[in-house]
């Protein structure tokens, strides 16, 4: 027995062996260590997903979500992924979002029913106004410039204002009048937005947020039609992507012709 302990303590005294020991060891660790790695990370985990497509500002209901298996690395990889059905159940679609039929949920497409604006104009500034600018007479549809702009873009405002010079003559003015103005909103005919739920609905309205003396110079400029004009109008001019993504200030493009639509309007009740 005592002959067994000292080759015992000899061998594990031996360099050689705690050598191999320890390379052995290093080895299961790394081998145990990048198993769990990869268990962990392929391991699935249940997501809610949407059962049929979803319209904005619709309540997701528990008979509208369905789930699916995912390997949790790919699940990290996602930000603002919902993991939870409790999470989504009794939310609401925001308004200007549709979820597709196994659609994934994201926090940033859902929002609390109690918390979902009835209008974009809920969004606008301090101290800012409505202004809805008709739009469904610019051609015989409304969709060849009604439709083509999205909420958020900036477009510009012209001003085309016919003059009487005679019995039957008229002289035509077409020219600048805001210049980078943001679009708020698009509505149909009814209010409801053009752009929300699977169906294009013909535009009718542009919303925009305005201040105070935009807003009445706009309202002057959309209902003004005496002291000499035959027809004055809004037109709409739409211009590229990069005109919003650098987006100027909003303004006014022609002060002469803004203090004469004032003017026009302190004479209205006339």
């Amino acid at each position: 027995m005592g002959n067994l302990t000292n080759s015992l303590k000899r061998f594990i005294s031996n360099k050689n062996t705690v050598t191999i020991i320890g390379v052995l060891a290093g080895i299961l660790v790394l081998y145990f260590g990048y198993r769990y790695r990869i268990e962990s990370a392929t391991t699935p985990i249940t997501v809610p997903i949407a059962k049929e497509t979803i319209d904005a500002k619709a309540t997701i209901t528990e008979d509208l979500i369905t789930s699916i298996t995912m390997p949790k690395d790919q699940v990290g990889k996602l930000d603002n992924l919902i993991v939870n059905r409790a999470q989504v159940r009794g939310m609401c679609v925001k308004y200007n979002t549709v979820i597709p039929k196994n659609g994934l949920f994201y926090k940033d497409n859902v929002i609390s029913c109690d918390e979902q604006p009835n209008s974009n104009a809920a969004n606008m500034p301090d101290g800012y106004k409505n202004f809805k600018l008709n739009v469904s007479t610019l051609s015989d549809t409304g969709a060849p410039v009604g439709n083509s702009v999205m909420p958020g873009d900036y477009i510009d405002l012209y001003l085309k204002i016919i003059f009487r010079t005679g019995e039957n003559a008229t002289k035509v003015f077409f020219g600048p009048f805001i210049n980078s103005i943001k679009v708020l909103d698009v509505l149909d005919s009814t209010g409801e937005r053009a752009f929300e739920g699977n169906t294009v609905k013909r535009a009718a309205y542009y919303e925009f947020a305005v201040d105070d003396e935009m807003n009445y110079v706009l309202e002057l400029a959309a209902t003004v039609k005496n002291k000499g004009f035959a027809d004055i109008n809004l037109v709409p001019v739409v211009r590229n992507k990069k005109y919003t993504t650098d987006a100027a200030p909003t303004e006014f493009a022609n002060g002469a012709l803004v203090e004469r639509i004032k003017q026009y309007g302190i004479n209205i009740g006339e």
